[in-house]
């Protein structure tokens, strides 16, 4: 008992305390039984009231508990639901009783749930009959003390179907009143009167009883009509604005303009419009010369464009109308043919832009053939830069020309076949322009190694002419224009050794273009052979252009050799005549030239020297 002693305990711990004091005191027998009885007759009293207290707190938990029984099976009854009372069992009446109370407490809640949504589904019923024209029904007058499922989803489905009506009828009721706002703002209509006040509040003011929707349809039917006719008027009027802003090119801005302040059926928009229709036939009358001027270009610029000839462009008799005959009828064929040519230019477009990147090429081909026929080239102090502007462009040309020309075949027989039309440029098929090109082509081709072969028989020829002038101690070579002398007594190191300039000069003359080499390779081969057959070695039987550089490189190395010891050396000096090359020039002796010393400018020079004549030889060999 949360540690205090128990009744019993307190009785006898009681008497012991007692009787140490009465026997302290002195106290009789008989007072102490008179004063024992005394407290046992007021301890009897005491558990005779809580005895009395205990009885009538059990009578009332039983009346209570009795009492929420009878209401948990009330409200079970009246919900159909499962009373659900629990048990006594082993439970006391208190512990019974609090459970009861619970139950009884979920079911009071639930009962007035029930209370409340079957009074607002009434509520909603009677709402929803009133809306629709329709009297209220019996059921929905009043809740009632049925609150059972089957009734709340009876109501339920009721008011469901209630709600579907409705939504119908506001779906007919609320497009109707939108659109007759919406005519309503077009032609400049304002709101006047009950009804259409109704109209422009929307479907709850309009009501939704079947007379309320009939006078709206009606009412609908009405204003379509009243818009049907001005949007016609409107139609016709905008039609011919639009054919007139075709034909007077008028900017966007102002047809932009012009509809965003123009917008509605109004009466004031419809004089507006027909206003502005006369102002502009007016002026594409007042200028239609430059009209069709403007036309005139434009079809000009697309001709170009696609590179038309004289006869297509002469075939359109309208172009070379002028005065009287510049009417509206001359304008419709010169818009006629200029919509033609664009189409066709359209189609013709991703074929000219190849074409276009294939001339570029055909240029950058002639500008490299320009640059190997400069003999000076190898030599110059700008060598570097060139030489890969040089490579930069052959490869070009040996990796894109081939491609272009293939790919632009092959789309414009592609382009033939689909439109059945021939691919014309510059007043040329494409194809045949191509072809012929590729004809000249393989002719010069053919030209080339006929020239070639020629060039191998002169240089062998020139080589044998060589080895006899070795014997008379004086030779001779003969060139295009030029003719070299060396003097009888000079020895083959003397006659093959020269400055840096003369000797890269004599190695790059004999390099020209493709087109000139039949005739530069001959002298080319015999001047090489020429100082071998001096310094009495044998002849060659055969001199190409690769020997020539390389005896080129020789002589340049030994110049700047020569150089650094600031020794003058013997140079054979040359003459050219202005002739086709045939006829030989006047001779000269050797001179002797003095070098200046060694500086790091002749050592450059030196080293270019030796580079170019080496780049000269391997194309030479490449070429044979």
């Amino acid at each position: 008992m949360d540690g205090k002693p128990s009744i019993q305990k307190l009785v006898n711990d009681t008497q012991v305390y007692l009787t140490g004091v009465w026997d302290a005191m002195g106290t009789t027998t008989e007072a102490r039984t008179a004063a024992l009885e005394t407290l046992r007759e007021d301890l009897e009293q005491v558990l005779s009231r809580a005895r009395d207290g205990a009885d009538a707190e059990r009578d009332e938990l039983e009346t209570e508990r009795s009492t929420i029984q009878d209401e948990i099976a009330h409200m079970a009854t009246c919900m159909e639901v499962a009373a659900e009372a629990p048990e006594q069992g082993s439970k006391g009446v208190i512990q019974h009783t609090a459970a009861l109370r619970a139950r009884a407490a979920e079911l009071a809640s639930l009962k007035m749930e029930r209370v409340e949504q079957m009074s607002a589904l009434c509520n909603e019923a009677a709402g929803l009959f009133k809306d629709i024209g329709v009297a209220v029904e019996p059921e929905f007058a009043a809740p009632g003390d049925k609150l059972t499922t089957s009734r709340v989803h009876s109501f339920e489905n009721r008011i469901a179907e209630l709600r579907a009506d409705k939504e119908a009828r506001r779906a007919r009721i609320q497009p109707s009143c939108d659109a007759i706002l919406g005519i309503w703002d077009d032609i400049g209509h304002a709101a006047s009167g009950d009804e259409e006040a109704a109209i422009a509040a929307g479907p709850e003011a309009v009501g939704f009883a079947d007379g309320d929707i009939e006078k709206l349809e009606t009412c609908l039917e009405f204003w379509q009509a009243e818009k049907a006719s001005r949007e016609e008027r409107i139609r016709e009027i905008g039609e011919r604005i639009t054919v007139l802003w075709e034909k007077l090119d008028t900017p966007e801005g102002e047809q932009t303009t012009f509809l965003e302040s123009h917008n509605g059926l109004g009466d004031d928009v419809i004089a507006a419009c027909k206003a502005y229709m006369h102002a502009k036939a007016e002026e594409f009358q007042a200028r239609l010369d430059e009209l069709v001027a403007g036309l005139r270009e434009r079809i000009t610029q697309v001709w170009d464009e696609i590179d038309a000839g004289e006869e297509e462009r002469a075939a359109f008799a309208p172009f070379a109308a002028s005065g009287d005959a510049v009417d509206e009828a001359c304008w419709e064929a010169h818009k006629a043919c200029l919509a033609d040519i664009e189409a066709r230019a359209e189609r013709m477009r991703p074929i000219l832009r190849i074409h276009a990147k294939r001339q570029e090429l055909l240029a950058d081909k002639d500008e490299y053939e320009r640059i190997i026929a400069d003999p000076t080239r190898l030599t110059s102090r700008r060598g570097g830069a060139a030489r890969l502007r040089e490579e930069k462009l052959e490869r070009r040309i040996k990796r894109d020309l081939p491609k272009a020309t293939a790919k632009l075949r092959a789309m414009t027989a592609a382009w033939e076949e689909e439109a059945g039309e021939e691919f014309v440029v510059g007043g040329e098929r494409l194809l045949d322009a191509l072809e012929a090109e590729a004809e000249a082509e393989a002719e010069r081709k053919q030209r080339r190694v006929t020239q070639r072969h020629a060039r191998r028989n002169g240089a062998a020829a020139d080589a044998a002419s060589g080895g006899d002038a070795s014997r008379t101690g004086r030779t001779s070579t003969v060139g295009r224009g030029r003719r070299t002398s060396a003097m009888p007594g000079a020895t083959a190191g003397s006659a093959r050794s020269g400055s840096v300039r003369s000797a890269s000069r004599s190695s790059v003359a004999s390099h020209t273009s493709s087109d000139d080499r039949s005739t530069a390779g001959v002298p080319a081969a015999a001047s090489a052979a020429a100082p071998i057959a001096a310094g009495g070695r044998k002849p060659l039987a055969k001199s190409t252009g690769a020997a020539n550089a390389r005896g080129a490189a020789r002589n340049g190395k030994r110049a700047a050799v020569s150089s650094r010891i600031g020794r003058p050396r013997p140079v054979t000096t040359t003459s050219h005549s202005a002739a086709d090359g045939n006829e030989d020039a006047d001779e000269e002796g050797p001179s002797e030239v003095p070098l200046d010393p060694i500086t790091p400018s002749a050592v450059k020079v030196a080293r270019e020297s030796r580079t170019a004549a080496a780049a000269m030889a391997e194309a030479l060999d490449a070429d044979y």
